[in-house]
């Protein structure tokens, strides 16, 4: 007889409706499995996005989702002190699993999640998002970060039975930061055909005719460098362009704040937050996709435009050159927003070397994302 595939019970921080590349990952990595005949549950905290406290999405995925609130933005703590988080954590662990899976080390649900683990016994395996220590703009912040990481995420990651990185990035990080040598890399996959098929939102160049759309994709945090983007648009001549910064968080206020200070509401429109498709419909309507961020594991965002066949100006930082190659993308310093200036420049006003960047990228991409391939590498891990 054919055996058991076995229950896996997933520590996530973030979950849908939140949105986000992590979110994107562990949910598409849930639903493939799920489909694959693995019983899935998913525990992780009930954020300001919302969700329902029990989700069975489908025959084998259960999300529970467990009353918490924000210390600091972007980092959910869970409210212990309730009893329904303990109620919703026996759920979770009724059957017994027989694999615990934790995301990305500075996170609590991964440091409950090795806690659990160990008490219970269950093998579990880390997949390790983070290619640096985490970056705030406070100094003290930073240095707590890094505390937190040499002692709490350290033991995270040394605990683990096996820690699986996303990137060669994320690998280094880890080796550097723990000195464990056998880290496996598996790449995420994506659902191409689905972008494959989805096509360009034609309002866009509707209601932006003959202008060059610029586009940021993802969270609107500190780390991402959203800001630089809008100073070295501030540092462009006069030119036909439009940006749009797609996505939402904290740091969105502060952002807006920093765009009217530069003169730049007429060219700049903040979208919010759009579903999958939506925001895939407005990466194939772009034509130059920026992403600015200070630290990356591998940034689904930039998979993304790649496969949308958009031309890419990225930061050269963690796992972001695995994704395109310099023939397929021009890479600029984190934190340099007249490097940025400078590329955009030189793309507003070449459009032949758009799309060659474009085409670049794509093919490049096209096959290295594939959820078919990644699958198949944690089910050999699994068996």
């Amino acid at each position: 007889m054919k055996a058991a595939k076995p229950r896996i019970l997933v520590f996530s921080p973030f979950y849908p409706p939140f949105v986000g590349g992590l979110c994107s990952h562990a949910e598409q990595w849930n639903q493939h499995l799920a489909q694959a005949g693995y019983q899935i549950t998913v525990f992780t905290p009930l954020t300001a996005a919302g969700g329902l406290m029990q989700d069975k999405t489908t025959l084998n995925l259960t999300v529970y989702r467990y009353p918490a609130f924000n210390l600091i933005p972007n980092y959910p703590v869970p409210q212990v002190w309730r009893p329904l988080f303990w109620q919703l954590l026996r759920q979770a662990l009724s059957p017994h699993p027989h694999i615990i899976v934790t995301r990305t080390r500075f996170f609590f649900t991964s440091l409950f999640g090795t806690i659990i683990a160990r008490f219970y016994r269950i093998k579990h395996l880390h997949i390790e998002h983070g290619s640096d220590y985490v970056q705030f703009k406070i100094p003290l912040a930073n240095l707590l970060a890094r505390l937190y990481d040499h002692t709490l995420g350290r033991f995270v990651l040394r605990k683990a039975n096996t820690v699986i990185a996303n990137s060669l990035a994320s690998g280094r990080f880890v080796r550097r930061l723990t000195g464990i040598t056998n880290v496996q890399v598996i790449y995420r996959g994506l659902d191409n055909r689905t972008i494959q098929n989805t096509p360009a939102d034609p309002d866009i160049k509707k209601h932006h005719p003959d202008r060059v759309i610029i586009t940021y994709l993802g969270r609107l945090i500190t780390g991402k460098g959203v800001a630089d983007l809008l100073q070295a648009v501030s540092l462009l001549p006069p030119l036909p362009i439009h940006i749009l910064i797609i996505g939402d968080g904290p740091q969105r206020p502060n952002l807006k704040s920093l765009t009217r200070k530069l003169n730049l509401n007429s060219i700049v429109t903040f979208t919010g937050e759009k579903s999958f498709p939506q925001a895939i419909a407005y990466l194939k309507s772009s034509d130059i996709f920026v992403h600015p961020s200070y630290a990356e594991g591998i940034p689904t965002a930039v998979i993304e435009a790649a496969l949308c066949q958009t031309a890419i100006i990225a930061t050269k930082v963690g796992g972001t050159p695995e994704i395109v190659t310099n023939q397929a993308a021009i890479f600029v310093k984190p934190h340099q927003p007249a490097q940025i200036a400078s590329a955009l420049r030189k793309l507003i006003q070449n459009p032949a070397l758009r799309r060659q960047l474009s085409q670049a990228a794509h093919a490049e991409t096209n096959h290295k994302f594939t959820w078919k391939s990644s699958l198949q590498k944690y089910e050999n891990l699994f068996t």
